[in-house]
């Protein structure tokens, strides 16, 4: 028997959500349907899978897929499923599949690009009820942008560029950076694995209200003194928060970088001043000299897609895996700039282990967070979390983004609104 609708538009309010969308199993269900089943998901970068057979293994929620590239030198998405009996054709989480993909369980093989090649034992099969050009692994239909690759099992609704939206610009000012106006994300990455639902790391990378409290010892210890932390998250500092629409948001450091400079951006560093002119030069080239200050000034962007998707400084992919109601797991990715000199890149990698490493100054923190906000969640008297900061100050501008104060929880609404917009559609897609 069929249990009773969820009513979306109860939990999730203006200014305040219930605490069950965190721990409800029900709800987690209906989310890898609703969200991660009919939206597009961040899967992976193009650099990943430079070369022909190439491979890495992703997921759509809790649906496993392999991103790899052909011997044409074509993307794919497949579903990591064989054709015959379900087993997983690909149990690593990388390499190169260029002889094709072979199941372990009765050696069914497949092509880079999906095909049935073949299978032992071929005869007990009657052609008049199997083809083997029936037989591929299922595709799911994939978009890029500027190189960062999308997945959508159902792609009726909306074209990737309508669901990046007002976030597309962010994704130019990354690559901007590089020399080539390209990056690679092929430097290894950092896991980690926690004990919480996974919209919490949706919600704490937009949240700027949190790091003067949690971690001021990241810092302290990044800057070597006392951080003044209202000349940026303040009154008096320049940093905003942006709710994109769609779910996506950003915290806007530009007017804050150019006006003094942070720490995060990994371009400066303990970098040789040759490499630095160096850079400057390549950037120049591409770019014209005049725009090389403004692209320098706005450094690396922090912000979201929505579900999945984060970018933050010094210039990391976050990649967001939701497991269960209670268990998530999430993978850092160094961003290099294609064509910069080298003490560039490794700064960037270095900052990257630096702030989100196992022993980092940033990642433990909002883990450990996460988790406690998990286990509070068994509280179950006034289960109301609530978002009403900045509630009544936020504006909205030209372009249609609203835009509140560092400290303000103008990007977590937005996100929530657009959560709700999703969980209340019907099978069709209908609002």
């Amino acid at each position: 028997m069929a249990g009773a609708a969820i009513d979306y538009q109860d939990l999730v309010r203006r200014d305040q959500v219930h605490a069950r969308l965190y721990y409800d199993p029900a709800i987690f269900e209906e989310e890898m349907d609703k969200i991660f089943s009919h939206h597009w998901v961040y899967v992976g970068h193009e650099s990943e899978v430079a070369e022909p057979g190439e491979f890495v293994c992703r997921w759509l929620g809790l649906q496993p897929v392999i991103l790899v590239r052909d011997r044409k030198r074509q993307l794919h998405l497949l579903m990591n499923r064989c054709r015959h009996r379900s087993n997983t054709i690909c149990q690593v989480e990388r390499g190169n599949a260029a002889g094709g993909f072979r199941c372990a369980y009765h050696g069914w093989t497949y092509s880079p690009s999906g095909e049935l090649t073949g299978l032992p034992y071929s005869v007990g099969y009657d052609s008049r009820d199997f083809r083997k050009e029936d037989y591929g692994l299922i595709r799911v239909t994939i978009e890029s942008c500027h190189g960062f690759i999308f997945g959508n099992l159902n792609p009726g609704g909306h074209s990737l560029l309508a669901q990046i939206g007002a976030a597309r610009p962010l994704l130019e000012q990354v690559i901007n950076l590089a020399p080539a106006g390209e990056v690679m994300l092929r430097a290894g990455l950092l896991k980690h694995k926690y004990r919480a639902n996974w919209k919490m790391t949706m919600e704490n990378v937009l949240d700027a209200y949190h790091p003067p409290v949690l971690h001021q010892t990241a810092f302290h210890l990044g800057t070597g003194k006392s951080f003044n932390w209202d000349s940026v998250y303040g009154p008096e500092g320049n940093a905003r928060t942006r709710d994109l629409g769609n779910g996506n948001g950003q915290i806007d450091f530009n007017a804050q970088n150019r006006k003094s400079g942070f720490f995060f951006q990994g371009l400066k560093g303990d970098i040789d001043e040759s490499a630095q002119r160096a850079y400057h030069a390549g950037l120049a080239k591409r770019l014209g000299q005049e725009r090389v200050a403004q692209v320098l000034g706005d450094s690396d962007p922090h912000f979201s897609i929505f579900p999945n998707f984060n970018y933050l400084p010094p210039g990391q992919v976050r990649l967001i895996r939701p497991v269960s109601i209670d268990e998530t797991h999430i993978y850092y990715f160094p961003v290099m700039l294609k064509d910069a000199p080298i003490e560039i890149n490794r700064e960037r990698i270095r900052r990257s282990g630096y702030m989100h490493g196992p022993a980092g100054l940033v990642a433990p923190d909002d883990i450990d967070v996460y988790e406690r906000n998990q286990e509070a969640l068994k509280a179950r008297q006034d289960e109301w979390v609530i978002l009403r900061r900045g509630l009544r100050t936020e504006q909205r501008e030209e372009d249609g983004s609203i835009v509140g104060m560092a400290y303000e929880e103008t990007t977590q609404r937005g996100l929530w609104r657009h959560y709700r917009q999703l969980m209340t559609r019907d099978a069709n897609g209908a609002i």
